[in-house]
């Protein structure tokens, strides 16, 4: 891994570190100040505004992919062409997403079972973050620009100080007796405030304009919007894979439910989102490679990014599921125990799909990504269906258990099977080579996690604190010694033998 790669997954980290540790943090807080009902609220109506992102029809991650390959093209001039175009299109979608959120917002008592004050406050919630979302469409895809340009450590930086500034303000207005919409106003204000920061560090970047009207062009929307469009179609699966959970919590057993399945559910969301943190600096540079047409470069970004991806979910998942009711208990209190299942029954095929993270970048990044799409959709399709016919019998086990069983297909059958094939890599040379040194070092921490957790009885965050550290104080040893007798000789020997830097051999290439 460069320099400037370890410096992008440290940005990312940074800024996801910061809202982790913070959304940690503020999450119980929030939830005992309010009550289950509104934090219910709360977690359906920025779910119900996150399906706003859908109606970008995937430009997102076009907006990266452009960036990223014109920057190594040297072609500026295109460049500005992607961001003029981009910005010109997610303001056409703002419109809709407002048009959205004033429907949605009259329809919502009719759509969940809420009484008349709790209808009224989610009518208001909804106005707020849906209208305030849209609003900060067309400014928001500049964060996307400077990780196209691989800026991860700057949208880290700025993002983690938009996070801070956020807590304390919720923190200083619920201490005065405000409610869930004060949260929500708050929220909204602040991201608009990062998005315009993140917007002007993108043009101040260039000494030429890359946003100009004449630059927004039609041939260059075709090109975005081709390869888009398929992000969009991924971009629906994952709405069915993951964020319907709780509408369909909601709606077949209740409000409250939702807080419960949030629980176990929200622990799982915090590992995708470390590990996602780090893959997706994977993307810009699968299409600098791409564009360049190394591809021994992009076997080698295969191999060492889900291996990396690796490093870091399986050992926080062997630790959520041996000790996750001891998270869940400190964390929200003992009455949110019975979450436990929902992360356990979440937990194992998430990490497997995690293990992974880096394969749909490497297909982002080539323009590769439409099987992936095809497969998704119909997990997600699966996970929905599976989802509400389990919750009745089931309750919330249900709706975990109908998420989880297509995921660990996709994870288990398609991401590693289709990779190898697309990059002619034998299928258990990246087995091995990516989560080989992986599980044996995880092994070792899941004994003396479950071995401690049989030792100290109590739930207090004392002792949640020790087996944690413990754990991570071996993982470290661990890693030390991975990366100093294998990791290292390896970069020597690649920096020392001429024409080695990029090439990784499989037998059949």
């Amino acid at each position: 891994m460069s320099l400037k790669t370890i410096k992008n997954v440290a940005g990312s980290w940074f800024g996801l570190g910061t809202n982790m540790v913070v959304g940690f943090l503020l999450t119980p807080y929030i939830l005992h100040r309010l009550g289950n009902t509104a934090f219910g609220l709360w977690v359906l109506m920025t779910a119900f505004t996150g399906y706003y992102g859908m109606l970008d029809l995937g430009l997102r991650n076009a907006i990266i992919r452009y960036v990223a390959r014109y920057r190594a093209t040297d072609e500026i001039d295109e460049l500005a062409k992607v961001v003029s175009t981009g910005v010109f299109a997610y303001s056409c979608v703002a419109a809709v997403a407002a048009v959205i959120s004033l429907v949605a917002a009259a329809n919502v008592q009719t759509w969940f079972k809420l009484s008349a004050g709790d209808a009224e406050m989610a009518h208001t919630l909804l106005l707020v973050v849906g209208i305030g979302t849209a609003v900060g469409m067309p400014i928001s895809l500049f964060a996307g620009v400077l990780e196209g340009l691989q800026c991860f450590a700057l949208v880290g930086a700025v993002q983690a100080v938009g996070t801070l500034v956020r807590a304390g303000f919720i923190v200083a207005g619920l201490s005065a007796g405000h409610g869930i919409v004060f949260v929500g106003g708050v929220t909204v204000g602040v991201n608009l405030a990062t998005a315009a920061v993140l917007m002007w560090a993108a043009l101040a970047m260039h000494p030429r304009k890359l946003l100009r009207w004449g630059y927004v062009s039609r041939s260059t929307f075709s090109a975005m919007a081709a390869f888009g469009l398929v992000t969009f179609w991924i971009g629906i699966a994952q709405v069915f894979r993951f964020q319907l959970d709780s509408m369909v919590v909601a709606a077949c057993i209740s409000v409250p439910a939702v807080t419960f399945f949030a629980a176990g559910g929200r622990l799982v969301s915090y590992t995708t989102d470390v590990v996602q943190a780090m893959a997706q600096v994977f993307t810009p540079m699968s299409s600098a490679l791409h564009a360049s047409g190394s591809v021994d470069g992009l076997r080698r970004v295969l191999i060492l990014g889900n291996r990396y991806s690796a490093f870091v979910a399986f050992p926080i998942s062997a630790i959520l599921l041996l000790i996750g009711s001891r998270f869940i208990q400190a964390w929200l209190g003992p009455q949110y125990v019975s979450s436990q299942s929902v992360l356990a029954i979440l937990i194992v095929p998430t990490a497997l799909y995690l293990a992974q993270a880096t394969s749909p970048k490497i297909l982002y990044g080539m323009a590769r990504h439409k099987t992936l799409a095809v497969v998704l959709f119909a997990e997600g399709l699966a996970n929905l269906i599976l989802s509400v016919t389990l919750a009745r019998r089931y309750g919330i086990n249900g709706v975990a258990i109908g998420t989880a069983i297509p995921l660990f297909c996709t994870a288990a059958f398609f991401l590693p099977i289709h990779l190898c094939r697309l990059l002619h890599v034998r299928l258990r040379d990246f087995l091995l080579d990516s989560f080989g040194y992986p599980i044996l070092l995880t092994i070792p921490v899941a004994l003396a996690v479950g071995l401690l957790d049989m030792r100290l009885p109590s739930r207090s965050w004392r002792e949640l604190l020790e087996i944690v550290s413990v754990a991570a104080l071996l993982y470290g040893v661990e890693l030390l010694v991975y990366f100093w007798f294998v990791e290292y000789p390896q970069l020597v020997s690649r920096k020392t033998e001429p024409g080695v830097a990029e090439k990784i051999s499989y037998p059949g290439d």
